[in-house]
């Protein structure tokens, strides 16, 4: 969902308001820490302009992620 969020250029806040979600369970649902129902994929399938099963499938590009807390911004 990540990847459709940014092929969009929408902000995490953006998405949300889109889905009618808060920003902490839409992060959530981007980590695969929240479980969602089959009418909330749905819905965000319609928002993105995909088919369902585009949701389902595995990510194309995988972030690395390093341990630890991100640098400060300056």
């Amino acid at each position: 969902m990540i990847e459709l969020r940014r092929s969009h250029g929408w902000t995490q806040e953006e998405t949300a308001d889109r889905l009618s979600l808060d920003v902490p369970t839409l992060r959530r649902i981007e980590r695969g820490t929240h479980f969602v129902t089959l009418r909330s994929l749905i819905r965000f399938a319609n928002a993105f302009g995909v088919r369902t099963r585009e949701l389902l499938d595995e990510p194309t590009l995988l972030e690395a992620r390093r341990p630890g807390r991100p640098p400060k911004r300056s």
